[in-house]
């Protein structure tokens, strides 16, 4: 007669759900991210540099632009006006064409786009995309701007519900970082800060003084305030 033991049953479940247990808090205390493709992604606001030229026709040794010149000019401004985040330089070709030449050429070219209400400036070194002008007869006009490339928002690719590492979600920092690119008047402050020019030093310290006075009269005064809404008696 054979006898069959009761709990050899139950040794065959519990050895089956032991190694299921281990993986689970093996995974729970691994560094390893559930989602690699998706952890750790930070969301950031990309500056990115986009330049035009537009050649200027003066010809040999003159200073006032050829014919039709400036209505081909106007037509490659025409997207930039009012636009409060354009760069706008202009390359004389002083090398080429002379000192002299160049400054003429570069004052009458300043002076329209001024009036245009762009602020140009002479082209300086390492302006990116840009080259020195070697035509003697031609100024060249640069515009450029910085665009934002906005990150890939929104971003649910990482469920939390099944990452165990307590990693960042996919979509954190998604409205942030968008809403800041929104409110961004020139994306170019991402990359390099405005010269705030110089600062009224005396203001800034007559209102520090005013401030500390002022603290100072109140917190040693015992005198009673009067209501300036009540009629006189």
């Amino acid at each position: 007669m054979t006898v069959k033991h009761a709990n050899r049953p139950l040794r065959t479940r519990v050895s089956g759900i032991l190694p299921v247990a281990v993986g689970l808090l093996l995974a729970a205390c691994s560094s390893q991210a559930i989602y690699p493709e998706a952890a750790g992604i930070e969301k950031v606001n990309q500056a990115e540099w986009k330049i035009e030229r537009h050649a200027v026709d003066f010809g040999f040794g003159k200073v006032t632009p050829s014919s039709g010149e400036i209505a081909a000019l106007d037509q490659f401004v025409r997207p930039y006006v009012n636009d409060t985040a354009v760069r706008v330089y202009i390359d004389a070709a002083p090398a080429a064409a002379g000192a002299a030449v160049a400054e003429q050429r570069m004052q009458a070219l300043s002076a329209w786009l001024v009036a245009k209400g762009f602020r140009p400036g002479a082209l300086v070194e390492g302006v990116p995309g840009t080259v020195p002008a070697t035509d003697p007869s031609r100024a060249v006009v640069y515009v450029g701007r910085y665009d934002i490339v906005l990150p890939d928002c929104p971003d649910w690719r990482k469920q939390t519900g099944a990452d165990f590492t307590n990693t960042p979600a996919s979509n954190h920092g998604c409205a942030t970082t968008v809403n800041f690119a929104r409110m961004l008047a020139d994306p170019g402050d991402l990359v390099q800060g405005r010269d705030p020019g110089l600062a009224d030093g005396d203001r800034l310290a007559g209102t520090i003084r005013n401030y500390r006075e002022a603290v100072k009269d109140e917190a040693g005064s015992k005198a009673t305030r009067v209501s300036t809404t009540e009629g006189a008696k």
